[in-house]
């Protein structure tokens, strides 16, 4: 028959026992020495964890030599019938229904009547016969046997997590009730949030507003920006909106509206503009340029646009008009001239053409129309004439002629004016060629005809023989007749219409055209459109004397030749356009300039 040693078995019932309850202190107290035989020896190989207190291989011999066998006989059959049931016990060792078959076994085994020899062994040793960890070795004693608790196991894990969930509770709330507290320390006041770290910035607690700085210092009786949003907070540390309210803060003025925001941009309060800046604070002492417009903001931020004002930004100067615009161009202000840019800046030491005359302004910027001079402009050469205005043509300057073109001295080109052709060298002197004109020239004998036909009695019409006659004439027939009678035109030549006279004026022979602002006594005027001024379309005279704006013609009003003002009755009062003319060649003594 097999033999089992008992310690052996019971140990193994209690490795079982202790992996299943953990931590519970189930043990056995082994009371008894025990002899191994050679046979138990070869079976250790089914035991493989045993510590280095083991017994040795020279201990085994000598228990074989003193021990007697033990032989366990169970009173139901033979051990070997009994043994697989234990090795499956071993094998199923997790199971809680194996357990309860493992402390079976044990009751029975303790039933088993047997007489074991006992031999006192010189050294005590004990077997470790699981693979559990080291504990310190126990003293033998004869107490009792230490049996399990038969309760259920689940029951007991269950409970203990039940009793470890409580105290962590518990502990987290002992926590948390030391974190969300107010602390003082002198005479500071802190707040911890529920993380247990002391509050910074913006925080609402309990339903009130505060601010804490970045080391977590309530913020009291201060004024505190936050997110453009502006506050006050009191003694306690209490935030507060302030709405509609202008606030000082480090020397910067801000204005709140309704929501205690803070205002940016162009306002209106209480009705004068104002100005804020990005971060709101209010712009002082401010000049500024925005749509052609000038706005000028005072100490107290007050905007405003001012009319007829000068103002200087960034040592450039300016000037509004009646408007509050910046004024442009050529500008009259109080006698004086000045030039502005398109920009609206005045500008110093310039020169600019302007209605046919050059205006030259000084540092200052006043400008002045420079007369009878010679002016450089675009590196070319202008002359002025006694009124300031840019000569063109052929002109005689200092003794000399000179001619000029839109563009300033004309060089090396031929030129006919006033019907006499000049040849133009490369200093721009015109040197005449030949005037072309027989005869003597005479404005006054011109003149002289026109009176002699009113005292005549010559009667208008334009009848194309009456016109020609000694008792009749048109306007333009009595222009003809004058120029032959002052010798400008062959004797015979036939009195053209106001058609012919454009014609005339175009090629320069006997007369050229001049501007209004030079027309003298002798010079003729024709109104009407070149191609289309026959008949009523047109009108023709003589101009007699320039300062008292007269004009002696033959008209349908007055049924003859007679001496009226200029302006209305040139045929310019039916919304004709005039041009004027200048004889060539012409002597002049100004003879009948004043008569009546």
């Amino acid at each position: 028959m097999k033999k089992v040693n008992k310690t052996i078995l019971l140990a193994s019932t209690l490795f079982v026992a202790s992996t299943l309850i953990g931590n519970t202190n189930a043990y056995a107290d082994e009371e008894n020495n025990v002899d191994l035989k050679n046979e138990q020896a070869s079976d250790s190989k089914d035991i493989e964890s045993l510590e280095d207190s083991s017994i040795e291989t020279n201990d085994e011999r000598k228990l074989q030599n003193e021990e007697e066998s033990i032989s366990l006989e169970n009173e139901n059959g033979s051990e070997d019938e009994n043994l697989p049931e234990e090795e499956n016990s071993l094998d199923n060792a997790g199971d809680t229904e194996n357990i309860e078959n493992t402390e079976e076994n044990s009751a029975a085994e303790e039933e088993v009547k047997t007489e074991v020899p006992v031999k006192e062994i010189e050294e005590e040793r004990t077997v470790n016969l699981y693979s559990a960890p080291r504990r310190a070795k126990r003293a033998t004693s004869n107490k009792p046997v230490v049996h399990y608790d038969s309760s259920d196991l689940d029951a007991i894990v269950r409970e203990y997590r039940k009793d470890k969930k409580n105290r962590e509770d518990e502990k987290k709330a002992n926590e948390n009730n030391n974190k969300l507290t107010w602390q003082t320390s002198g005479s500071n006041t802190y707040y911890k949030n529920n993380n247990g770290y002391y509050t910074k910035g913006f925080s609402t607690i309990e339903g009130k507003n505060y601010y804490f700085d970045n080391q977590g210092v309530l913020q009291k009786n201060k004024k505190i920006l936050i997110d453009n949003t502006y506050y006050e907070s009191d003694s306690k540390g209490v935030l507060n909106k302030k709405a509609n309210t202008w606030v000082n803060i480090q020397n910067n003025r801000y204005r709140t509206d309704a929501n205690g925001n803070f205002y940016k941009g162009l306002r209106q309060i209480d009705g004068s503009y104002y100005r804020f800046d990005d971060r709101g604070v209010l712009q002082t002492n401010k000049k500024e340029i925005k749509e052609n417009k000038f706005y000028l903001t005072d100490s107290k931020g007050r905007i405003t646009n001012p009319s007829n004002f000068w103002f200087a930004i960034d040592g450039t100067t300016y000037r509004t008009g009646n408007d509050g615009k910046l004024v442009t161009g050529v500008r009259d202000i109080d006698n004086y001239t000045y030039i502005f840019a398109d920009d609206g800046k005045l500008t110093t030491n310039n020169l600019i053409k302007y209605r046919g005359k050059f205006l030259k302004s000084d540092y200052r910027g006043v400008a002045t129309s420079p007369k009878n001079q010679w002016v450089t402009y675009n590196n070319r050469s202008y002359h002025t004439n006694e009124n300031g205005y840019i000569q063109e043509g052929v002109w005689k300057i200092n003794g000399t002629n000179y001619y000029f073109d839109s563009n300033g001295i004309k060089r090396n080109t031929t030129v006919t004016q006033g019907g006499v052709e000049y040849r133009v060298d490369h200093r721009g002197v015109a040197t005449p060629v030949d005037n072309n004109i027989k005869g003597d020239k005479s404005i006054d004998k011109t003149i002289e005809w026109m009176f002699a036909a009113r005292r005549a009695g010559l009667n208008y019409s334009m009848h194309w023989q009456e016109r020609v006659s000694d008792e009749y004439a048109d306007c333009s027939s009595a222009v003809f007749r004058a120029l032959m009678y002052g010798g400008f035109l062959d004797k015979g030549t036939w009195p053209g219409s106001t058609e012919t006279l454009f014609q005339m004026g175009a090629k320069g022979k006997v007369m050229y055209e001049i501007d209004e602002s030079e027309i003298r006594y002798g010079d003729i005027f024709v109104a009407g459109h070149p191609g289309g001024s026959l008949g009523a379309d047109g009108h023709t005279g003589f101009i007699l004397n320039r300062k008292n704006d007269t004009i002696i013609h033959m008209n349908y009003s007055a049924d003859g030749v007679s001496i009226t003002p200029r302006k209305g009755r040139m045929g310019d009062g039916r919304g004709l356009p005039v041009r004027y003319y200048r004889l060539v060649g012409a002597s002049n003594s100004y003879l009948y300039e004043n008569r009546k």
